[in-house]
């Protein structure tokens, strides 16, 4: 048995644990393809896989910076990923 990831343009989908026979008797999938994860390595939901390198990575969260403490009123921009100050 082994770890097959379902990757599409390098973003890992899905993941299973199952026989070569079970993935090459699935349907083809629509979109992506059924990776093979090389022994000591993870495939996780949201990470992603580097073709050239053989290699799956974990996602990555960012995290942003703390709000203002100025005793001033701050909002979240997501176009600009910045504290903008409010009146």
């Amino acid at each position: 048995m082994g770890t097959y990831a379902h990757v599409q343009d390098g973003a890992v989908l899905d993941f299973i644990v199952a026989d070569e026979a079970h993935i090459t008797e699935r349907p083809t999938p629509t979109v992506g393809e059924w990776i093979a994860v090389p022994d000591g390595q993870s495939a996780f939901i949201g990470g992603s896989y580097d073709k050239e390198a053989n290699t799956f990575s974990e996602p990555t969260y960012w995290e942003p910076p703390p709000k203002p403490d100025d005793g001033k009123n701050y909002e979240w921009d997501n176009v600009y990923n910045v504290w903008k100050e409010v009146a």
